[in-house]
């Protein structure tokens, strides 16, 4: 099933509120992700020559997947059941591995495959980006 939502955690939610029981939903769910394509840097310029013959001076060529996935486990199933807070829920989830999309791209760019100014076009601003990595 594909849903538009912002997060892998808001999924569960937008499905409650599609009118899914939340029981139900919860018995059911075995993995939410959620995922955006930026573009890679170039790997001979490094987006750094206007020049470059390997991406025509685009900076980029090719693109990766940024995920978020959010594996449902008998302890999250409980923390969503007993409708505890996002920040609960959050805690719960990261104690798995859980981490968001903005992490996963910080990732990225951190290893040089793409950039912040990529990144803010597909997931948002720079303060963006800083408030949810901040958040997390």
């Amino acid at each position: 099933m594909r849903l538009h939502t912002s997060s892998a955690l808001g999924s569960v939610a937008r499905l409650s509120g599609l009118g899914i029981h939340q029981a139900d939903l919860l018995e059911e769910l075995r993995l939410v992700s959620a995922q955006r394509i930026v573009r890679k840097l170039c790997p001979n310029c490094q987006g750094s020559s206007n020049s470059c013959k390997t991406c025509h001076g685009k900076s980029y060529l090719g693109r990766i997947a940024v995920h978020e996935v959010l594996p449902m486990s008998p302890q999250l199933r409980q923390a969503f059941d007993h409708l505890d807070n996002v920040e609960t829920i959050k805690s719960c989830a990261r104690s798995m591995g859980y981490r968001t999309l903005h992490e996963e791209a910080q990732r990225l760019i951190d290893q040089g495959l793409t950039d912040l100014k990529e990144v803010q076009r597909v997931l948002g601003s720079s303060c963006d980006l800083m408030t949810n990595l901040a958040e997390s």
